[in-house]
């Protein structure tokens, strides 16, 4: 919805409309990741029950959903960041925000961490969750230098050349 949202007010030329709403739309979600956060919490200490599997993989199971949901507001800010980046077509920060992150920051820290430490999996799968605050510092500031803000109806001429074709 958001790059709908976006992308429309781009197209109409409607920047301010655009850039109001994307502010909205992080925050919005942010509110709502929360609430959906609290209810994956309230949801860990009964779903793992429908599974006839070990205690051990039932705990793992809770904790990992816990984890998780304590996180998902900053998962949802990200991904706002990414859609308002990309309803703007800005593709090089969505790159690099996405991809580029995910193998330059998080597998690496992620990777020491396990190979350096004796640290148990549910803290390594926090210090891998946590590289997010990092993410969303650099998405935000992606989002905030606007670069995404411009009118996407706009038509370029472009010089195509022109070639004869033997006959």
């Amino acid at each position: 919805a958001t790059t709908v949202v976006i992308s429309q007010a781009l197209g109409a030329n409607k920047l301010e409309e655009a850039r109001k709403d994307a502010y909205k739309l992080i925050h919005f979600s942010q509110l709502l990741a929360i609430l959906l956060g609290l209810l994956m919490f309230g949801a860990s200490y009964i779903v793992p029950q429908w599974y006839d599997v070990s205690q051990v993989s039932r705990a793992t199971s809770e904790a990992f959903l816990r984890i998780m949901a304590c996180m998902f507001w900053l998962y949802m800010s990200n991904a706002q960041c990414f859609f308002i980046l990309r309803a703007g077509g800005d593709t090089k920060s969505t790159l690099l925000m996405d991809a580029v992150f995910m193998w330059l920051v998080n597998l690496p820290v992620v990777g020491a961490v396990a190979y350096f430490t004796n640290w148990n999996v549910y803290i390594i799968y926090l210090v891998g969750q946590s590289t997010d605050f990092l993410k969303f510092f650099f998405a935000y500031g992606l989002v905030k230098k606007e670069k995404w803000v411009k009118n996407l109806s706009h038509v370029h001429e472009e010089k195509v050349p022109i070639f004869e074709t033997p006959i």
